[in-house]
Parts: C-alpha cells; structure tokens; sequence
C-alpha cells in the first residue's frame, strides 16, 4: 500500500493570473504537475485557498491531440489574492489586521461562489504533500497541514535572500524569507534542492547552525528544455548579430555589468551588437539607461515585454548568445534554455551555472565589464570563435535535461516516503 500523493498548484492559482503559460517558479510547478499526471503515482491536484483555509482538488484535462499534453482548470486563477499573515516581526501589527483579515476572506469567498465552482474541500491526512511553490505561499499551508500526518517534501529553488537578509531597503522581504524558511524546514520530512549548488548552499546553512537540519536531502536538478509553444512567433528580432538576456534586472541579477560592458565597446569605438531585454519592463532599467554615461549605448538596448513562449524561443534560437551575469542563482533557466536553442551562454563565474552549462559555457568575472566587453567583441568579430562555441553547445546536447527527467527524479525521491505497511 502507498501514500497518496497531494501535489500542490497553488502557485499557479494565486500568481498565474490565469494564464496557461508559465515562467520561473510557476513553470517548475506547472511542469512537475505535468509530469506526474501521466505517471503511475496514486496522485491527486490541490490548491490551498486561504479565505476557505482548505484544500480543493483539481481535475487534470488531458490533450489527446498533443503528447503528454495536460492542463489544470484552476478556478478563480488569480482573482483570489495571496495575502501574508504572518510577518515574523511585527506581532502587533498582525493583532490589529486580524479582522481586516477576516473581512478580506469573506470577499474572497463571496468571490469564489459567483464563479459556480462545485469542488468540495478535501481532506489530505495521511498522504504526502509535495509543493514547488515558493516559501511564503506554503507557510499558511504548513499550518494547515500540522494535525494532518501528512509528510511534507518541499522543492527548494534557492536560498538567495539569506545572503542579505538584514540590510538595504529590501530588508523585511529578507528577513521574513529568512523566518519563512525557518518554519517550512522544521516542519518539511524531505528537501529536495533544484540543483546541486541549491543542496550545497542548504547544507552550508544547516553546518552555520542558521536552518533547522531536516532528514532527507536530495536533489532534482531543473531542465534546459524549452517548453513546447504553437503558432507562428509575432516577435522580429533585430537584423545580424545580438545578445539575450531574458528576466534581468539591475542588482542581484546584475543587468549593471552587461550596460557597463556595453558603454566600455562603445568608448573605444568598438561595435556594438543590440541587446535584447525579454522580461518585465523595469522603470530602475530605464532610469539607468536615460543617465549621461549610458546615452551611447541606450538605443542598442531593445525591451521586448513579457513575450509569450513562442516568441521568446524564437529569440533563443536566433541570438548570437544568451547572458546570464547573476551573481546568484537558484539553477539559471536563461542558461539552461539558450543551450537547448543551440546558443552560447555567457555565464558569471558561479558553481550553480558551472552545473548547468559544463564546457559549453562562457565564463567571466561578474564583477569585471572588462572581460565581459572582451568576450561580447570576440563573439561579434570572431566567426570562428563564434562556430567554435557553438560546436561546443552541440557537442553537449545529449546531456542536456528534459522536464521529464525534472518530473522522474523529483517524485522517485519520494519513492522511500510512500510506502505503507500493509
């Protein structure tokens, strides 16, 4: 006899807005939702609905036209909003929005009758919980789950935050990430990490004393592929060579040091290739191109808003190469799919995109534009570098991960959870 499985989508119902494409955390959640709808695991889909504090099953509809093909109709998806109630530091706070609270759960409630929806809450005692989702989303869950016996195996995507948890203006999401992950690792049975690098930087953690240690461990590294799209792509890329970068924004993700690269080429009188910006507009990106030092490169920097899957492998596949300067990161899907295009990656010199790309990546220092300018040069006025690398992209396609092979090892870690004695 085996567990069932309660494998959760709330990501896609709070923060999806409906849509049927996914990106980032969503995409992993949507992905392993897919994978284990076509297994042979006793499983079954649930959200968690805040304003009715249950869970609620969702019926898989399978594409008999496309393989593998699945969608999960989430009712209300992004209507109902994900509200925090616990902000670790501000008790008093949280005593007098209680019934703010309560008031914004009976709207909510209001709004999930008019829709008709019929399912019924569903009890998942004694089963496992897997979610993918991100912290704050679980942390109501969690307590949900306490009297429940239900083991928990969370997926976890990076522990970025705990870097600077206390400084700078972003401090309260810091900290209250940091007390987050805190409660969902006391109560979790397994971790899973999305890379190796994710499980390394658990484990440092853990030997700080920082994280209450949990009792398993194990890694289900994330997928290079790009998910299939249809249709024909309405995005015109720009004529001859230019560079991708896809979700990058100043700071962590270090957009700072590719516009630096760029007014570097730009002083000496080099050519300079267009970059291309896909992703959500930032007003801080703007700001910092409209500067006087960046007003040489600011029309060669092309914003692109948020391009369906179609369009943005369409760009993937027509790139010189894809950039990826994070400082930190969890995995580097950007990366990881620009491989799978067929196109170098240019990569920060971090273990975590070491993993993804091996020998197939470009290297430099996030810190150093200079080497970067050199490496964008090279790759614009070099054909034969350019053919060089990427001969080494081909070279390194067989061992390149699926979101099958995501989906395989992320439930086969739970495999020694599951079993019942009979």
């Amino acid at each position: 006899m085996t567990k069932t499985i309660y494998y959760d989508i709330s990501e896609l119902f709070y923060l999806s807005s409906g849509e049927k494409e996914y990106y980032g955390i969503a995409k992993v959640v949507f992905e392993g939702a897919r994978w284990l709808a076509h297994s042979q695991y006793d499983a079954k889909f649930v959200v968690f609905s805040q304003p009715h504090g249950a869970f609620f099953e969702i019926m898989p509809l399978f594409d008999e036209n496309q393989p593998g093909g699945v969608d999960f109709p989430i009712p209300n998806a992004g209507k109902i909003k994900f509200t925090r109630r616990t902000y670790h530091q501000r008790s008093a706070f949280l005593r007098h929005a209680t019934p703010l609270f309560a008031l914004i759960d009976k709207v909510q409630r209001r709004i999930w009758a008019k829709s008709g929806v019929p399912f019924e809450p569903l009890d998942v005692r004694g089963g496992a919980f897997v979610s993918c989702a991100r912290p704050k989303l679980l942390v109501p869950i969690i307590e949900h789950l306490r009297d429940k016996e239900c083991s928990i195996h969370i997926l976890w995507h990076d522990l970025i935050p705990l870097y600077d948890y206390t400084k700078g203006k972003d401090a309260a999401f810091r900290s209250n990430f940091y007390f987050d992950s805190c409660v969902l690792f006391e109560a979790s049975d397994q971790l899973i990490a999305n890379s190796h690098a994710t499980a390394a930087d658990i484990e440092k953690f853990w030997g700080l004393g920082e994280l209450p240690k949990v009792g398993a461990l194990t890694v289900a590294q994330l997928a290079h592929a790009l998910s299939p799209s249809s249709g024909a792509p309405k995005v015109t890329p720009p004529d001859g060579p230019y560079f991708l970068m896809v979700g990058t924004t100043l700071g962590r993700k270090n957009l700072n040091v590719v516009l630096d690269a760029m007014r570097l080429l730009a002083t000496r009188g080099a050519r300079i290739a267009p970059l291309v910006l896909a992703g959500q507009r930032r007003k801080r990106t703007a700001k910092k191109l409209a500067e006087a030092e960046y007003q040489a490169i600011a029309a060669s920097v092309i914003e692109i808003s948020n391009p369906p899957q179609r369009d943005l492998t369409h760009l993937y596949e027509n790139a010189t190469a894809v950039i990826l300067p994070s400082f930190l990161e969890g995995w580097g899907l950007p990366a990881a799919e620009g491989l799978w295009s067929g196109v170098p990656a240019i990569c920060a010199e971090t273990d975590v995109l070491r993993e993804v790309c091996g020998d197939a990546g470009i290297y430099f220092d996030p810190n150093a534009p200079e080497a970067l300018a050199a490496i964008l040069e090279r790759l614009i006025e070099d054909p034969a570098y350019l053919a060089e690398r990427k001969a080494a992209v081909a070279a390194r396609r067989a061992e390149l991960r699926t979101w099958d092979d995501f989906g395989h090892d992320l439930f086969k870690a739970l495999d020694p959870f599951l079993d019942i004695a009979g």
